[in-house]
């Protein structure tokens, strides 16, 4: 996880720090670019749905990101690490 400038990544839904080894969802605002982050735990990831259910109901284009720890070349839910098991709220890839 890249820091963006010196400030780290840290999840909206809960407000940890999103370190390297934390899988993670960034929902991306089309338009502008910017991307909201949350852990792929199944708390954080229905906060992320619920807060892209307002921002769509808005207008725009989203699109959801899938960042895996495993290594896994695959960027969907199944993962060889198991990175976002249990967690399938947000619909599969």
């Amino acid at each position: 996880m890249d820091t963006i400038g010196k400030r780290t990544a840290v999840c909206l839904a809960c407000g940890k720090r999103i370190r390297d080894e934390h899988p993670n969802i960034g929902v991306e605002d089309m338009s502008t670019r910017s991307e909201l982050l949350y852990h792929a735990s199944v708390e954080c990831q229905i906060a992320a749905a619920e807060q892209l259910d307002k921002m769509m109901r808005g207008g725009g284009l989203y699109v959801i990101n899938h960042y895996h720890a495993c290594g896994d070349g695959e960027h969907g839910f199944d993962c060889v690490g198991g990175c976002f098991s249990g967690a399938e709220v947000l619909g599969r890839n």
